[in-house]
């Protein structure tokens, strides 16, 4: 199959809302020799900038916390299972108003919702998948809460797939390979809030959060040595 090279995007996402340059695709992945690469930093109660790591995650049972809705076409969150217990809703609502019109362009003031499942999509494209518009606020296994309170929303489009590990191309199978439905991810920016030792006041922070992106069918080698 013909890789389509996409093109090339001009330097003009500057001053973009966060939720617009989350929407521009990744530059390719380059070779780094560092072990462990900074994603984001804090400041730190003296001013200055500490740097936030990776931490060691999994994605074989990966999931965000979002926000949920009574339905696809509603824009109002509903507060059960919208939010992690103990999420500092005050908190950031006052570190928010704090800081005035600063962060007006970061946020998007209202959430937008799309359409689970586009047009044609399960004719056009080997594996199915369902694409939404979510609005995460917590992530499990760093411990984040994710920004996402009312007047201040943070969204990014999911692509899932239906049946990960299905078989999506029966007709190029063979005792030595093997094609199946892969769930791929990505990363967003994400302001998120680190709750403070007096769990009174929070900062907020810039960091990658990954989300699953993608829904790619995948040849597998069976004879290839594992």
């Amino acid at each position: 199959m013909e890789k389509v090279e996409p093109a090339p995007i001009e330097q003009t996402d500057r001053g973009l809302h966060l939720e617009a340059r989350m929407a521009l695709p990744d530059p390719e992945p380059k070779a780094s020799t560092a072990k462990n690469p900074m994603i984001g930093s804090v400041i730190n109660k003296e001013g200055g900038l500490d740097p936030v790591y990776p931490t060691n995650r999994s994605l074989v049972n990966f999931k965000l916390q979002l926000l949920q809705f009574e339905d696809n076409l509603s824009t109002e969150p509903v507060v059960t299972g919208s939010y992690p217990k103990n999420y500092p809703m005050q908190q950031i609502l006052r570190a928010l108003a704090k800081d005035g019109t600063r962060y007006g362009n970061v946020f998007a003031k209202t959430i937008v919702r799309r359409p689970l499942e586009d047009a044609g999509r399960e004719k056009e494209f080997m594996c199915r998948s369902k694409v939404s518009q979510q609005y995460p606020t917590y992530d499990s296994q760093t411990g984040w809460y994710i920004v996402n309170v009312k007047g201040f929303y943070q969204g990014i489009t999911y692509d899932e797939c239906d049946e990960p590990g299905a078989v999506c191309n029966k007709d190029c199978s063979s005792t030595t390979s093997d094609f199946r439905c892969e769930q791929g991810y990505d990363t967003m920016d994400a302001v998120i809030a680190h709750v403070g030792g007096n769990d009174k006041e929070v900062t907020l922070s810039l960091v990658r959060v990954p989300y699953p992106s993608s829904c790619k069918c995948r040849r597998k080698d069976l004879i290839a040595k594992n």
